[in-house]
């Protein structure tokens, strides 16, 4: 029965949602993932369906592609199961379409009318950045089908998601279903829905995550390598490169200066530790300690994050107008500044 690829009798959400996975795992370039289907002949059959049967079933465009070992050989085509297939399947289960294989293999709109754009964006070019590759397929009308694959150094950056985003004031029925598949370089992502897709749930992000540890500044490539929109292969060379500059250990001057009755003293961190900040005259006698406990790797600059001094010593007193030391202890760094009180 087309469609059927859980070999249970009858097609739904269920299908749709195992058609995508299929999809996103083996553009992924994972091994040939099967279909869940029946392990016991169902009593409506006398034979479970078997893995060929499934991924026969699954191709209910009935659209062909070349075998990876007989590229070019026609009598060795193999389906060509898309995100396609899944839109058509959840578009029978809302009764869209009443016939699977649909009659006649509609032809693929061309790329020139896929009006989509790729986008790029890095939060920071600091470690731990987010970086975001976006798909914006919002202008596509009857769009019901999505693949996208990207390739990324897995030594630079981790893939963190991938997810529509959600238009409130759009159709909620709209909204597809996603599936992702993970391998090392490679996420992909397949999406499918029944209706149309519309608005914000048209835009697909795809996210990773910087390295958070490199010890010189390091430079990569998010590259996509695979984009199919409805039945449309669309060639692309869309890359986005981003930068990433390492944290180091480093005392800032602090803010104000000259300041009263209290300053602000911004640091960074190249790895997490515990922080110190400790207030000494130009005698070298102990004024404060500022005890900051454990701080994160990066950038303490704002007043909710730097360290603050009101100007006062242990006693809780107010100190005299003159030129103080203010020292910076992370682990096994440390670092001094000067900063004056004038009142």
């Amino acid at each position: 029965m087309y469609g059927d690829v859980t070999g249970n009798g009858d097609w739904g959400g269920y299908d749709g949602a195992h058609m995508l996975e299929h999809v996103a795992q083996e553009l992924a370039g994972g091994n040939h993932h099967t279909f869940p289907i029946e392990l016991t002949a169902p009593v409506w059959a006398p034979l479970p369906l078997s893995h060929a049967d499934a991924e026969t079933v699954a191709n209910v465009d009935q659209e062909l592609k070349d075998h990876p070992d007989y590229p070019g050989d026609l009598t060795q085509q193999i389906p060509d199961i898309a995100a396609m297939d899944a839109a058509y399947i959840l578009q029978a289960a809302v009764g869209i379409i009443t016939e699977l294989p649909i009659p006649i293999t509609p032809a693929a709109p061309s790329a020139a009318t896929m009006a989509y754009a790729l986008r790029g964006d890095a939060t920071s070019e600091r470690p731990g950045a987010v970086i975001t590759v976006s798909l914006d397929a919002a202008t596509i009308p009857e769009l019901h089908a999505g693949e996208l694959v990207l390739s990324f150094d897995p030594a630079l950056l981790k893939h963190t998601g991938a997810a529509m985003r959600f238009d409130a004031s759009g159709d909620a029925a709209s909204r597809p279903l996603l599936s992702q598949g993970d391998r090392d370089e490679t996420v992909a992502i397949a999406f499918a829905s029944g209706r149309p897709i519309t608005g914000g749930n048209a835009i697909l992000d795809v996210t990773f995550e910087a390295a958070t540890f490199v010890a010189q500044p390091r430079e990569g490539v998010v590259r996509v390598s695979h984009l199919r929109l409805n039945g449309t292969r669309i060639a692309t060379d869309f890359a986005f490169p981003f930068r990433i500059e390492p944290y180091v250990n480093r005392l800032m001057p602090n803010y104000p200066n000259p300041f009263n009755p209290e300053t602000w003293i911004p640091f960074e961190l190249t790895e997490e530790a515990d922080v110190t900040v400790r207030i000494y005259r130009q005698d070298g006698s102990l004024v404060r300690t500022l005890a900051l406990g454990r701080r994160a790797q990066g950038l303490h600059v704002g007043v909710a994050d730097a360290a603050r001094w009101d100007g006062r010593n242990e006693a809780g007193e107010q100190v005299a107008s003159g030129v103080y030391v203010y020292e910076l202890k992370a682990g096994a760094y440390r670092a001094s500044r000067r900063m004056v009180i004038m009142k």
